[in-house]
């Protein structure tokens, strides 16, 4: 498909016209393809971390089910953002750490998943200190061929842990 001469300033293009017109097209492709990519994160983590609530205070709506004791997310839910020109996709997905049975099938969701995920935002309880399940997953993820480097790791919930003494300084 032909690039859109009106897509990229005229300046840009100046700089290519000493190429051969086909390459200079599969540049220019290659530019739009990069300037307006749309992301895809995925939001992961144990049943009850905050995923859906970190989705519903982005979009700043309730537009993923919540509930303080039941897991509501039973399969991914795409969410497209869009800030003017520029969108993304976030991905809700269930929360590991519930049941066996879900786990399994939880694991073999985010594993078919993985390839398309830009980057995985892995929701971890402040207030909480048993991280077996989400180490079990993210190793497991790690062996299907997730790069390390794709994983945002993000604190939930630190509203509810107590600060330590150490910490606050005016008492010092």
């Amino acid at each position: 498909m032909p690039f859109s001469n009106s897509s990229l300033s005229a300046q840009v293009k100046s700089y290519l016209t000493f190429l051969p017109e086909e390459i200079r097209q599969k540049i220019l492709e290659h530019l739009h393809g990069v300037i307006h990519y749309e992301p895809v994160i995925g939001i992961m983590g144990k049943s009850g971390t905050g995923k859906s609530s970190l989705c519903n205070a982005i979009f700043q709506s309730r537009i993923c089910a919540t509930h303080p004791l039941n897991g509501c997310t039973r399969q991914a839910h795409r969410l497209t953002l869009q800030i003017g020109e520029r969108r993304m996709t976030l991905v809700d997905l269930p929360g590991i750490g519930e049941t066996p049975q879900h786990d399994q099938e939880y694991r073999e969701l985010y594993r078919q998943l993985l390839p398309e995920l830009d980057l995985i935002i892995w929701i971890l309880r402040a207030d909480e200190r048993a991280y077996a399940a989400d180490i079990a997953m993210h190793q497991f993820l790690l062996n299907e061929g997730a790069d390390p480097s794709r994983f945002l790791f993000v604190l939930s919930h630190a509203d509810r842990v107590f600060p330590a003494e150490e910490w606050n300084a005016t008492e010092k």
